[in-house]
């Protein structure tokens, strides 16, 4: 049996995640022009001082976030899930329904934030130092 590669996705590599959040900077600094890891589409989850956990879309092939969405706001492109921010209501169902907890609220326009693979740039993956994450993975 062959095993797909998919260069898609985002793999974490937490055992070896320092905690330092500079993928929230840059993916901050990508979307939103600013210094807010609040707003980034990737979070980093502390247990401090034991374990660092990257969280961000897994990009499933049957997503439960889009298929949570009461309005079709959530489609993609390829296995990246794009949401409609003229459609999206709000509602935080696809936050519900995401086994990953990795799409996050939006505080200034109370809407959905989830990782868009910086439009194929992946600069969390870029600017990752300890190499905590990367590109690829098994599926």
């Amino acid at each position: 049996m062959h095993e797909v590669i998919s260069v898609n996705r985002i793999v974490v590599h937490s055992k070896i995640c320092t905690g330092c959040r500079s993928c929230q900077v840059i993916c901050s600094m990508h979307h939103h022009k600013e210094i807010a890891p609040t707003m980034a589409r990737i979070r980093v989850k502390s247990d401090y001082p034991w374990k660092e956990q990257p969280v961000v879309c897994q990009q499933c092939e049957m997503p439960k976030c889009r298929e949570a969405c009461p309005v079709e706001a959530i489609t993609a492109e390829g296995t990246v899930p794009v949401i409609d921010e003229e459609k999206c209501t709000g509602c935080w169902a696809c936050v519900k329904a995401c086994p990953f907890e990795a799409i996050w609220e939006n505080a200034k326009k109370a809407k959905p934030l989830v990782c868009d693979t910086c439009s194929g740039k992946y600069l969390c993956v870029e600017w990752c130092q300890p190499k905590a994450l990367t590109r690829g993975g098994v599926k």
